[in-house]
């Protein structure tokens, strides 16, 4: 059975390097290939997976310009042999045990995907901690037990093949967000409890954005990609319903508390760092959402 690692980049070059590095030592000796899509990249990425020595065997394709990590990632998927798709960022560094662990998580019945553990690394210490909570992600599930879909994440998956028959990524996810929500939602509803946890099977993210910069992303997306999103995803992300109407009312103190949340956030009292980080992203989005809908109005 072989097993193919979708690897998807942009402009990822320094990081490529050391996710290159950390596969050449899993400890895994059965078929498998290294599957590289670039995605427009200007940093010479591309030329380095094709030169760099792998121990399995490579193959890729790069854009011509940059398309998305949906487009990216369906080009994975079309170019790969394997029977199970692990997905992987190209800033992440792989664990040598990680295919050892997918192995045995998929030969549970019926499990058509895996959800693997991702650590972070940032120079941001306030933010790292957070992120790496025990209680956030795969981290708080029980070992092998059902996964929500919201906590499938493609910096670190495995897929079973079959699944792409009959679903594939949306490629209106042009941009940074929202893309890998709305799978794992269309994933669930055709394959209800087939998904599971294996935090044993984890990656390193390194070089991490500090919290600030992660809210611009998060702007970006509640700017972009999370109208794209059906409304039980929205009610999902925002958690109350109300945020979503009445956006000349509510821009204001989102943009607000999106401000106040990264200058206060360092405060060591309580868990307010916590609070602050939730509200932060929270208000990063909706900021970026009542922006594009002042956007439409304007328009209209």
């Amino acid at each position: 059975m072989k097993i193919s690692l979708i690897i998807i980049g942009y402009n990822t070059l320094n990081t490529l390097k050391h996710l290159l590095v950390s596969i050449n030592k899993l400890d895994y000796k059965k078929p498998c290939e290294v599957v590289y899509v670039d995605d427009g990249s200007k940093d010479m990425s591309y030329n380095y997976f094709n030169d760099f020595n792998l121990k399995y065997d490579k193959k890729s394709f790069a854009f011509s310009k940059n398309r998305g990590r949906v487009f990216a990632r369906q080009k994975g998927v079309n170019i790969s042999s394997g029977k199970w798709l692990c997905f992987l960022s190209s800033n992440v560094v792989v664990d040598p045990s990680l295919l050892k662990k997918y192995l045995i998580a998929i030969n549970h019945n019926n499990v058509i995907a895996v959800g693997g553990g991702i650590k972070y690394k940032s120079k941001d210490s306030v933010f790292e901690k957070y992120l790496n909570n025990k209680n956030r992600g795969v981290q708080k599930y029980i070992l092998y037990s059902k996964l929500q879909y919201h906590n499938l994440l493609f910096g670190n998956c495995i897929i079973k093949r079959d699944v792409f028959k009959k679903l594939s990524f949306d490629l209106t996810f042009t941009s940074y967000g929202g893309e890998e929500l709305d799978f794992g939602y269309r994933l669930s509803l055709l394959h209800a409890g087939s998904i599971i946890a294996c935090k044993h099977a984890f990656v390193t993210r390194i070089y991490h954005p500090d919290f600030p910069n992660h809210c611009l992303r998060q702007y970006e997306y509640g700017l972009k990609n999370f109208n794209l999103l059906v409304f039980e995803l929205k009610k999902r992300v925002v958690h109350f319903p109300f945020l979503l109407n009445n956006f000349f009312v509510f821009r204001w103190f989102a943009f607000l508390f999106f401000h106040l949340s990264v200058r206060l956030y360092t405060i060591h009292f309580i868990g307010i760092s916590v609070y602050m980080i939730k509200l932060g992203s929270l208000c990063a989005i909706l900021s970026g959402y009542y922006q594009s809908k002042l956007l439409h109005t304007s328009q209209n």
